[in-house]
């Protein structure tokens, strides 16, 4: 849950920052992000979740 909180609180982030910056129109953000509400509820779901833990797990062996 805590790396779930933190992946939306970084994404979140760099969106508004696109939108700021002129590089993404609030329009196509809004889109993607109601996308990926509906895409939530779909049998896709879990696995698309999946393939985030696995690529979160990769990026959290790298020591920095």
């Amino acid at each position: 849950m805590t790396v779930q909180l933190s992946l939306v609180l970084v994404l979140g982030t760099a969106a508004a920052g696109l939108v700021r910056s002129g590089q993404l129109k609030p329009a196509p953000g809004l889109m993607a992000a109601l996308f990926g509400f509906l895409l939530n509820d779909t049998p896709l779901a879990p696995s698309i979740r999946q393939v985030v833990a696995a690529v979160l797990g990769v990026i959290n062996q790298f020591h920095l």
